[in-house]
């Protein structure tokens, strides 16, 4: 793909992120009483089926509700119907993972007030489970979190983090004040941009290989499991169906890198801990949202059915 069609694409992703961020801008802390609220909704159940409470933890750009559409959309709801405990965060939408980290800590510490349970399973998407992986190194969390899922996570970062923190910057030099007011962001806070350049810089190839995964290890008890998505997966011998018109261009751009990915993420970079089988799904599509979809796709991966496995399975190792 040609450099310009990359950069409009950057372009395009970077005012998307802005549009998602103002829309949630006054959110990024869950109200006490919305974790109550969500509480309830598994109480009507007799019996509750985990021991853990899940914890449902989303990435970049996370969002309480867009166009109709929760972060986890229709999953979380899905999962208390079958009588499990379910809570999600909601945390700021960019900043880097300590930041992040530290506001996920937060809302975790509310999660076992209202659960009353002494641990929880954390399952996160995206850059979410970087936090994930974080909190649960936190020596303060020893014993306290059983599990730490990932879907879609850059554990080794992703190659479009570079072109788009090019874009970002450039956009920070020339929009800085403007966007700052735009927003109404209180005196000496941080401009959208600055907060994106923030998480970019945090999921470059180089900073996960040399800083973050050198500091952030692995916690013996805790277990971890990953997934990934292709969009895009062999037909017969050598054809390849396109799944989705929304990451048409950023999956141009990885796989002209050689690399399967999920329209974000190369599928490698996913794997962490004991590694689930490829989802056939865009990075969107592993949170329920279908955006842009190609019809066929639809059929070939059920967010509600995955996630009603996973938390089986997590479920059955609760103590």
């Amino acid at each position: 793909m040609g450099e310009g069609m990359m950069k409009k694409s950057c372009h395009l992703w970077v005012g998307m992120l802005i549009a998602v961020f103002s829309s949630t801008l006054c959110a990024w802390d869950l109200p006490e009483a919305l974790l109550q609220k969500e509480k309830n909704a598994v109480l009507d159940k007799e019996k509750i089926l985990n021991d853990a409470p899940f914890v449902l933890h989303h990435g970049i750009v996370g969002f309480r509700q867009f166009l109709g559409k929760d972060y986890y959309d229709q999953i979380a709801e899905y999962l208390r119907r079958e009588g499990y405990e379910v809570y999600e965060t909601h945390i700021s939408p960019f900043g880097t993972i300590d930041f992040r980290g530290q506001q996920l800590q937060k809302q975790l510490l509310d999660v076992l007030t209202l659960s009353g349970k002494p641990f929880v399973h954390l399952i996160a998407h995206s850059m979410g489970g970087l936090d994930a992986r974080w909190i649960a190194a936190a020596p303060e969390n020893k014993g306290v979190i059983q599990s730490v899922t990932t879907i879609g996570t850059p554990h080794y970062g992703t190659p479009l983090a570079a072109p788009a923190l090019k874009v970002s910057r450039l956009l920070n030099v020339f929009f800085k004040s403007a966007i700052s007011v735009l927003v109404f962001l209180p005196q000496g806070s941080k401009n959208i941009l600055e907060t994106m350049i923030e998480s970019l810089e945090q999921v470059l190839p180089q900073y996960m290989k040399t800083v973050f995964n050198k500091l952030i290890l692995d916690v013996e008890g805790v277990r971890y499991l990953s997934w990934g998505g292709m969009v895009e997966r062999p037909i017969g011998s050598c054809l390849k169906r396109k799944r989705s018109l929304l990451f048409a261009a950023t999956d141009m751009y990885l796989d002209r890198l050689g690399l399967q990915n999920d329209g974000v993420v190369p599928y490698e970079s996913t794997k962490w801990g004991v590694v689930g089988a490829p989802l056939w799904a865009d990075h969107l599509e592993l949170v329920g949202q279908h955006w842009l979809a190609l019809p066929l796709s639809l059929q070939h991966f059920s967010p509600q059915q995955f996630y009603l496995e996973l938390a089986q399975s997590l479920a059955q190792v609760s103590t």
